[in-house]
């Protein structure tokens, strides 16, 4: 069964993720393959696009993420800190068009490289996500390009059973929230699928660096990765991720998030840890820091 990573954590794998190399789209781009929502635009915000270099907490270093661009402007590489410091890398690879066609995904855990190819819909959207260790990763998304189901299957056994799970998503654009829930299959087997946890995100009005390109992300060595991919995936950064439901009996929702101070482009350059809301250690310095190609 899929767990929460505590926000700490979270914080590597969301901040890991990257930023756009070129302009983040307009809602219904179809060239862009996650494009954003809609909802909560703030119409004082500018037009400028920053590219992310780097992610990091400065109190622990396994939680850095490090975003490498070829001569191009492309996104080549992101280098990404995990426990113990057991560092997970993945390179992108373009076909002529300059298209992002697949990447291998190498982790500390093994050292065995994951190579990952991509099926693009006629939209432009990617909707399937090959591994070769691990299955496929598919999605779908609304007429907005928002990604409102997203699932993984793995690999058939002996007996050809495959355990998998999906997460399907609401948005709710008067409240900029969005409702995911995950269901899951026993393990081994083809179904049924049960309810296994809720949540209800919440998002700011301000600029996400990481939207276009988290779903590359998507088969990483990480336990519910594919939860916090999408909270990246959107226009806007996630503040409050609140856990409403849970099969194992939890009775008092739970919400954690984060707290951003924006540059004057309108994306975050710091953030702080919040429980309930509330900042955890008010007056201490941020534990999210961005940095941006100059």
């Amino acid at each position: 069964m899929k767990k929460l990573i505590p926000i700490g954590v979270a914080l590597c794998l969301g901040a890991f993720m990257f930023s756009c190399s070129k302009e983040m789209s307009k809602p219904n781009d179809p060239t862009n393959p996650t494009t954003p929502p809609t909802g909560g635009g703030n119409n004082s915000c500018n037009n400028v696009k920053m590219n992310v270099t780097k992610m990091y907490n400065p109190s622990n270093d396994n939680e850095t993420v490090i975003i490498s661009y070829d001569a191009a402007g492309k996104v080549s590489n992101i280098n990404m800190g995990q426990f113990f410091h057991e560092e997970q890398k993945i390179s992108l690879r373009y076909d002529a068009n300059n298209k992002i066609t697949g990447s291998t995904v190498l982790s500390g855990y093994d050292n065995i490289p994951d190579t990952l190819t991509y099926h693009y819909n006629q939209a432009g959207r990617i909707d399937t996500i090959y591994s070769q260790k691990k299955g496929r990763g598919i999605f779908q998304y609304d007429a907005s390009g928002r990604v409102i189901k997203s699932g993984s299957w793995g690999n058939k056994d002996a007996n050809g059973m495959e355990h998998g799970y999906y997460y399907q998503t609401t948005y709710d654009d008067s409240k900029n929230t969005a409702d995911v829930v995950l269901y899951e299959t026993p393990w081994n087997q083809t179904g049924p699928y049960a309810k296994v946890t809720a949540y209800t995100f919440k998002y700011d009005d301000r600029k996400n660096p990481f939207a276009s390109l988290a779903i590359h992300c998507y088969f990483m060595d990480l336990d519910t990765w594919e939860l916090n991919i999408l909270k990246l995936m959107g226009a806007h950064n996630v503040t409050d991720a609140t856990l409403t439901y849970s099969s194992s009996g939890m009775t008092t929702p739970y919400t954690t998030g984060f707290s951003y101070k924006y540059n004057g482009n309108c994306y975050p350059d710091a953030g702080n840890s919040t429980l309930f809301g509330m900042v955890l250690f008010p007056g201490s310095s941020a534990d999210r820091i961005f940095e941006y190609k100059k």
